[in-house]
């Protein structure tokens, strides 16, 4: 599937969730009044812990994007591996010719494609397409409800361990 079917659909979803009053854009103005800069003048600040803060923050979410990317590797590995030693076992059988092991790695690959299709339609359907636009909506400040969610991480990892 191309790229552009599924932006339109996460456009359209968007759309059809800002008119159903779901989501709800965010000020990011900064308040310029007397109150608000008194207030800011009484917050402690420390710049050279806020950048440690930010160096930190960049190396968790690295850390844990390398991770999970690594786990779908793995994870793709797996399932490659378990499903040419299955084909290959049965092709390499005493009297056994094209087509058992044709039928098997069709069937295989069936079998894998409708369960990532299943994670999506029966699990997460937010986690069809690829999300950017969703992602760059909820940046530029509208709360989608659910964009990102630990069930369509789920649901994503395991459509494309399936799927590839």
């Amino acid at each position: 599937g191309g790229g552009a079917p599924a932006s339109a659909d996460g456009a359209r979803a968007l759309v059809d969730a800002a008119r159903a009053g779901m989501c709800h854009g965010l000020d990011f103005e900064e308040m310029q009044n007397a109150v608000e800069d008194a207030r800011l003048r009484e917050l402690p600040s420390d710049p050279a812990s806020d950048d440690l803060l930010r160096v930190a923050l960049a190396l968790v979410i690295a850390s844990t994007t390398a991770l999970f990317a690594a786990a779908l590797q793995f994870g793709i590995d797996w399932v490659f591996a378990g499903k040419l030693r299955a084909v290959l076992r049965l092709a390499e059988a005493p009297g056994a010719g094209f087509w058992p092991g044709f039928c098997l790695f069709a069937s295989l690959n069936l079998a894998l494609v409708l369960t990532a299709a299943g994670c999506v339609v029966f699990v997460e359907p937010r986690a069809k397409g690829s999300g950017i636009p969703e992602v760059k909506a909820y940046l530029n400040g509208r709360r989608v409800p659910n964009v990102i969610s630990m069930r369509a991480l789920l649901a994503k990892g395991v459509g494309v361990v399936c799927a590839v």
